[in-house]
């Protein structure tokens, strides 16, 4: 198999950088919006680390010697405006917020498996272990949320 060119290499970092970003600014939100203490400090935990999970591909996309992407993509702006008008109609608090942040998630393990898959075997070390951790974390994130989903937490 090839390997990727770095140019390849740094469109598909810059893209997982977006979904990244996407979910610091949609976790951002429920933070806002959240009412259960609980909720909000696992909210609070999992956007820091997707903070850094950011910074992590950044550094990456920089030392492949690319230009990192400095925002998120408009599927996640529609993402958090539809969060918003569905907690003013639905009204279903915290289990709603928990709901957005998994369906969120779930896309975004989906676009970090599906860039692993699309760098192969013999992308840069760098990529591919960025990659591979940021997969983690999200599965992990994921984990959290079906925690407090399982938990009642947030339930009035």
């Amino acid at each position: 198999m090839d390997q990727p060119t770095a140019s390849n290499v740094t469109t598909t970092l810059n893209h997982l950088i977006s979904i990244a970003q996407d979910g610091v600014n949609g976790i951002g939100r429920a933070i806002e919006d959240a009412q259960d203490q609980q909720i909000k400090a696992t909210l609070r935990d999992i956007h820091q680390i997707r903070e850094h999970m950011v910074q992590e591909l950044k550094a990456v996309v920089t030392q492949l010697g690319g230009d990192p992407n400095q925002s998120g993509t408009l599927a996640g702006a529609a993402h958090r405006a539809f969060m918003e008008v569905r907690e003013m109609v639905t009204g279903d608090g915290d289990q709603a917020l928990i709901q957005e942040c998994i369906r969120g998630d779930e896309h975004a393990v989906n676009e970090f498996q599906d860039a692993l898959n699309e760098l192969g075997p013999n992308a840069p070390e760098a990529a591919r272990s960025v990659v591979q951790t940021g997969l983690q974390r999200l599965r992990t994130a994921l984990q959290r949320y079906q925690q407090l989903s399982h938990s009642g937490a947030g339930v009035s």
